[in-house]
């Protein structure tokens, strides 16, 4: 992550399909309870009540830690899920992949009415995320990780000086040094990007079904750099590969920002002009034209960033303590609206109108839709070499790692840099740009460079076509 990445956060992000292996029944089944092979081993798995897709496979596969010596005795060990076709009168073996473990389990039988129920589907944690271990945690304890977020002064714009720029650099280099100090541990620090992630995506090819020895990839926003990335180093081991929500090449290896924010404004002007025209009923922060609705949106952030609003506590639904609802935390939320638009606008707007009477609820629910369980916090802390059960849609501390593998050594910010480029994003994209500031500060101070990379050509040539 996404990378998810999805960014996102960096959820198991993307992926792929091949197949074959034993299948081993199991009714007590848990990821730690799959031995790790060096061949692909299924286990009939999840059962989830109905919440997700229970026609599942899952194994755990172990490959070498570092591609650049594979007889190193460290291992790192991927949790991969499949969702057998249903069609085997014209069985195609691997077909597309999903965006991960998470995203495969909850949409997996959607993701197989569009490439046909005659493929199997693959998805898998990328290493360092989610049941693949050993996994990126840069925190010992959940609690130290909440004492750490309490600390978050958030986006450098909630200040108009952009005084929050030396705090925010500061706070990133503490973090880059607590991380790569306790990855390091693990093996990690040293064995992460996407090249690392397009070998481990070969080995699965490879220890898949000899009749079909070549990659089928369905790749989704980072999923489209591990594929491109695939298609680069192993061109003669490529079927079909479709890019999705492609993110650029040549801005993640160089570290750029912008294209991202590309077509941020334009999406902007169409919630105005597209909420004006539900009317009232339909998009609660309806007003008389767009530009009206522009005006209180502007409004509203100028409110916020004077005067937050407060989320009084609540026994019962939460929160435990007063929360407040700040201009830097609307602004992230406004990023995550504008990834997924079509999802994210109608409740947006309802966030947005109660926002604007004081109303911190419905914001606080988005991010809170289940009553209060024990503080998260005071939870015992899951070893980062034991798998993570049970639905788990990102490894937060995973993106820093993968994506600074990939730029250029010596790509660090100075702060005076860091302000420079906060400045231009800012002037890119006036309504998001700041927000998008942490993925140049999630590289701050980074000093590990990568045993095994990719630096040949950004383009190459497959042995068949990409689908983009």
């Amino acid at each position: 992550m996404m990378l998810l990445a999805m960014g996102a956060a960096l959820t198991a992000l993307s992926i792929l399909n091949v197949v074959s292996g034993q299948i081993v029944e199991a009714t007590d089944w848990s990821w730690a309870g799959i031995q790790p092979r060096r061949e692909l081993e299924w286990h009939k798995c999840f059962d989830c009540a109905g919440q997700c897709e229970s026609r599942l496979d899952c194994a755990r596969l172990d490959v070498p830690m570092d591609w650049s010596n594979p007889n190193d005795d460290r291992r790192v060990v991927l949790a991969i899920t499949r969702m057998p076709a249903v069609n085997k009168t014209d069985y195609r073996g691997p077909g597309a992949g999903g965006s991960g473990n998470y995203v495969l389990r909850l949409y997996g039988k959607y993701m197989q009415s569009v490439v046909g129920d005659n493929h199997d589907l693959i998805s898998f944690d990328p290493r360092g995320v989610g049941a693949s271990t050993p996994r990126y945690q840069c925190f010992d304890h959940p609690s130290d990780k909440a004492t750490w977020d309490a600390q978050d002064p958030g986006t450098i714009d909630a200040d108009r000086s952009l005084s929050l720029g030396p705090l925010l650099y500061a706070r990133a280099k503490a973090y880059s040094s607590l991380c790569e100090r306790q990855v390091q541990k693990m093996g990690l620090a040293q064995n992460s990007g996407t090249a690392y992630i397009a070998r481990d995506m070969l080995e699965i090819v490879n220890k898949g079904d000899p009749a079909f020895p070549d990659l089928k990839f369905w790749g989704f926003s980072y999923g489209t750099i591990i594929g491109g990335v695939f298609a680069a180093m192993f061109p003669d081991r490529v079927e079909r590969i479709l890019s999705d929500a492609n993110a650029s090449y040549l801005e993640w290896f160089r570290g750029g920002e912008r294209q991202f924010l590309d077509s941020a404004e334009e999406v902007m002007d169409a919630f105005y002009s597209y909420c004006h025209k539900a009317g009232s009923e339909r998009c609660e922060f309806f007003d008389e034209s767009p530009a009206a609705i522009e005006n209180r949106f502007h409004a509203l952030f100028e409110t916020l960033r004077r005067e937050p609003v407060v989320v009084k506590p609540n026994r019962c639904t939460g929160p435990a303590v007063p929360e407040l609802i700040t201009y830097a935390k609307l602004k992230m939320h406004l990023r995550e609206a504008l990834y997924q638009p079509y999802y994210g606008w109608p409740y947006f707007a309802k966030i947005l109108a109660a926002l604007e009477r004081g109303d911190g609820r419905p914001f606080y629910a988005f991010y809170h839709p289940t009553p209060p369980a024990p503080a998260e916090s005071c939870e015992a802390p899951v070893s980062p070499f034991e798998p993570l059960e049970g639905m788990t849609p990102s490894t937060p501390d995973a993106y820093p790692f993968m994506r600074c593998a990939d730029r250029p050594q010596g790509s660090n910010h100075t702060l005076e840099e860091f302000v420079q480029n906060a400045r231009a994003l800012m002037d890119w994209s006036p309504s998001v740009g700041a927000a998008n500031l942490d993925n140049i500060l999630r590289c701050v101070g980074r000093t590990t460079e990568p045993n095994y990379s990719y630096n040949g050509r950004a383009v190459t040539v497959s042995q068949r076509p990409l689908i983009d």
